[in-house]
């Protein structure tokens, strides 16, 4: 989506669509100024996604949510900054009936010796409260549409408590002439058996101030980073399900629903309809109307016990944790219907209102808190768009990746939008390489990705790096 034309137009000289990367041949130009290679595909594969450099994240916020200042953040390896945790975030008109997140545990990913347990099931209740959220956000280059300013700030600790590196923290070292970045996993040695049980003492210790309250549906005690199970293989090769949901089923598992209330810049359960603000989790009844926003985190709570911090939230806010790693997954199954309005974007009744317009994308959950001041959004803290329709009732759905250099990208290939009926489609991050696959209609969340599985989705790397018309694209992100 984001090839320069001159470039498009050199390659067109030498190469044919279906033996190019990062454009085609006829890409065709449509009404609102963007370019699209026809016809659709159904796998969209990125590689070489690795960047280095530092973003800027809010330190200091004054009552009117105005940045005071601000620190770097530095980021480097495979993926970064998106190997830190995302969000995942949903426009409607969308119809969602399953969602579910994959992980390789973090330990497993730096070691290769242990997994993750899977969180047990939570069947919620439902609250009412009338909630509206319209905001905007540009695309650069050949993308003409509005989008919206998914933006926010953060919390964070002050810089003392940052040396720290507890368990949960983010580290960031050079090795081997690399800078790189992982999650602290480590604690220290266990501690020894106690020769005998004591009375007990009371204890001095205060909560943190911007978790979330106790709910049966959710413990803020409750680590991010859950004790690993041992893989009988030793092979490390299967990636746990961490998250489900089922809008038929109503089942919620190890997820939560939020929304930011309107008119405000905090977060907030999502109710059912996805965006009136409730007072507890609550199962999403799938269906989210036009121009309406709400984003998926895990069911791990924020807190400031060492271990399970958040760096981006503030007081009152129902902050959870993200989906972190170089090595993790999404399946997605939706449809977006066609509500009638079709326009340009130079048409659009109002620039700060996608009507027609849904999306399933992601933000690096630093950016969550305020959607309309202080984040690290500007800095290059890492967006990816999965499937974005770019103008009121088109059918054909993009991606891109929006970050600094190393990370950012994104051809004219599209997938088809899904209006009459349910889609299914993997996002598949490894490494640094990122995966979009629609897959058969039919398709139930798996209890994890297996070796065959994985790869059936990822694809060979080396044996297909050009497009195959129809079928892949594929984009080279620039480093």
């Amino acid at each position: 989506m984001r090839s320069p034309l001159l470039l498009l137009a050199l390659l067109a000289l030498v190469l044919t669509a279906s033996a190019m990367r990062n454009g085609c041949e006829n890409a065709v130009k449509d009404e609102s100024g963007n370019y699209y290679c026809e016809p659709a595909v159904d796998t969209i594969r990125y590689v070489n996604i690795s960047g280095s450099g530092t973003y800027q994240t809010p330190s200091l916020i004054d009552g009117e949510n105005t940045c005071v200042d601000f620190i770097d953040i530095p980021y480097g390896g495979p993926l970064a900054p998106y190997n830190e945790e995302i969000t995942v975030v949903l426009r409607g008109p969308l119809k969602l009936r399953q969602f579910a997140a994959y992980s390789l545990n973090i330990t497993c990913q730096q070691h290769g010796n242990s997994k993750r347990h899977a969180p047990a099931h939570e069947h919620e209740h439902e609250h009412e409260h009338e909630h509206e959220h319209e905001h905007e956000h540009d695309h650069e280059h050949e993308h003409r549409h509005h989008h919206h300013a998914r933006h926010a700030h953060q919390h964070l600790h002050d810089k003392a408590e940052k040396q720290k590196r507890g368990l949960g923290d983010v580290v960031v070292a050079e090795i081997d002439g690399e800078l790189v970045s992982w999650i602290n996993t480590y604690g220290g040695p266990p501690a020894p058996e106690p020769p005998a049980p004591e009375p007990p003492v009371p204890s001095s210790s205060s909560s943190s101030l911007a978790s979330p309250p106790s709910s049966p549906l959710s413990s803020p005690s409750a680590p991010f980073s859950v004790p690993p199970k041992t893989d009988p293989s030793g092979s490390c090769e299967v990636w746990d399900r961490i998250s489900y949901y089922n809008s038929e089923e109503r089942v919620k598992d190890g997820l939560t629903f939020l929304t930011h209330p309107k008119f405000q810049s905090g977060i907030a359960y999502a109710g059912p309809d996805g965006i009136t603000a409730v007072e507890e989790p609550t199962l999403f009844d799938g269906d989210l109307e036009n121009t309406e926003e709400m984003f998926i985190q895990t069911d791990k709570t924020c807190s400031e016990d060492v271990g399970t911090e958040c760096p981006y939230y503030k007081d009152g806010d129902k902050a959870y944790h993200g989906y972190g790693g170089i090595k993790k997954a999404f399946f997605f199954e939706f449809m977006m219907p066609d509500t009638g309005s079709h326009a340009t974007v130079w048409e659009m009744e109002s620039k700060y209102r996608a009507d027609n317009m849904p999306a399933i994308w992601s933000l690096n959950s630093r950016i969550m808190t305020n959607q309309y001041g202080c984040n690290c959004h500007p800095s290059g803290c890492g967006e990816i768009d999965f499937f974005e329709i770019m103008n009121p009732g088109n059918h054909r759905m993009k991606s891109t990746i929006h970050g600094k250099t190393g990370f950012s990208g994104g051809d004219s290939h599209y997938i088809q939008r899904p209006t009459d009926s349910y889609m299914s489609a993997w996002v598949v991050f490894d490494g640094d390489k990122m995966v979009l696959k629609v897959v058969d209609p039919n398709t139930e969340a798996p209890e994890s990705l297996t070796p065959e599985l994985l790869s059936s989705i990822l694809g060979s790397y080396e044996e297909s790096t050009i497009n195959i018309e129809g079928k892949l694209a594929v984009f080279e992100v620039a480093s």
